[in-house]
């Protein structure tokens, strides 16, 4: 399979397993198919494309020039996978909305981390391969430890994109309660110069085992983000439950299908996350929550259950034999 995307060095490091770091995103593709690589090569695509003896599984992430000019031309010798992370396709303009369609109309199979998000593209697309995962989270390095109590005298937020940053300082400030906030985006760093508060850590440049220690002794997670329109804020909702935590976080795209057979969920949602009112009174039932995990129901037993490497692999598996099947 060739994924469409130029990995960091960051990442390619993290494709393995290392102790110091999770794996990334990509581990378990890997795993499936050993074949697999990263290009955004115009030769090497448009090699594989006269490629006459074989066909090629091609894995779209995002959407730049390549993916667009793949919506245009015919694609007969490759197998097209589309990772749907993407907003509603009506919400695009329009020249976007086409490319975008056209490209999922090429998939092969379609690939989604929201469940929300697989009922809309099966209206869409009713005779298409259309697959629901988990995000694929490394709960081996994302574990809870084991080394005395954790501390629990703040809340976490963690998170680059589409965050209320105005919600968390007033969650801060109607509890009285710090709350650490830990992104690289300097758009977040900037809101917290302009609007600095003393109960509100902003934090940058964190490496994964000082994130990790944060998860571990925070009272709680929150996960204030605008997911309404596509999963926005997945990764630190699935962090969070494989850190085994108590967990708030908006209820739309970002946690949409994330529940036991039984229908339980052992996080609490806010339906109206510009409410702060609704935050607070998530945040004031978290012991209530704790105390309700029952045996094989807390967050962590969730974060296994769907978002392990091992259902990574099984469920990427299920998506390359479809790819390679007549």
């Amino acid at each position: 399979m060739i994924i469409l995307m130029s990995p960091s060095v960051s990442e390619k490091r993290r494709i393995e397993r290392q102790n110091e770091e999770p794996r990334w995103f990509a581990s378990p593709i890997i795993e499936t198919d050993p074949d697999t690589h990263f290009s955004r090569s115009w030769s090497h695509l448009a090699s594989s494309m006269r490629d006459k003896a074989r066909r090629t599984d091609a894995l779209v992430f995002s959407v730049g020039e390549i993916e667009a000019f793949l919506s245009l031309v015919p694609t007969t010798r490759l197998n097209i996978c589309s990772l749907f992370q993407w907003p509603y396709l009506d919400l695009l303009p329009s020249i976007k909305r086409q490319i975008y369609r056209r490209l999922l109309t090429k998939s092969k199979v379609i690939v989604t981390y929201s469940q929300a998000a697989e009922v809309y593209l099966r209206g869409m697309f009713p005779n298409k391969k259309i697959f629901w995962m988990g995000l694929f989270t490394d709960t081996d390095f994302f574990c809870p430890g084991s080394n005395g109590i954790p501390m629990r005298k703040y809340l976490l937020a963690v998170g680059d994109h589409l965050r209320f940053e105005d919600i968390i300082v007033q969650i801060a400030t109607k509890l009285r309660m710090p709350i650490v906030r830990v992104s690289n985006d300097v758009r977040v760093a900037s809101f917290y110069s302009a609007n600095p508060s003393a109960l509100v850590e902003m934090r940058r440049g964190v490496d994964f085992k000082e994130l990790r220690k944060l998860y571990q002794n925070a009272a709680a997670v929150l996960n204030v983000v605008d997911d309404s329109k596509w999963p926005v804020g997945i990764t630190s909702f699935c962090e969070a439950l494989a850190m085994n935590k108590a967990l708030i976080t908006s209820g739309r795209h970002c946690c949409s299908g994330y529940v036991f057979d039984d229908g339980s969920r052992p996080y609490t949602t806010i339906e109206q996350p510009q409410d702060v009112d609704c935050w607070l009174e998530g945040v004031g039932g978290i012991v209530r929550e704790e105390s309700l995990w029952k045996s094989g129901r807390s967050p962590r037993d969730l974060a296994i259950k769907m978002c392990s490497f091992e259902q990574a692999v099984r469920k990427w598996k299920n998506v390359v034999d479809i790819l390679g099947a007549d």
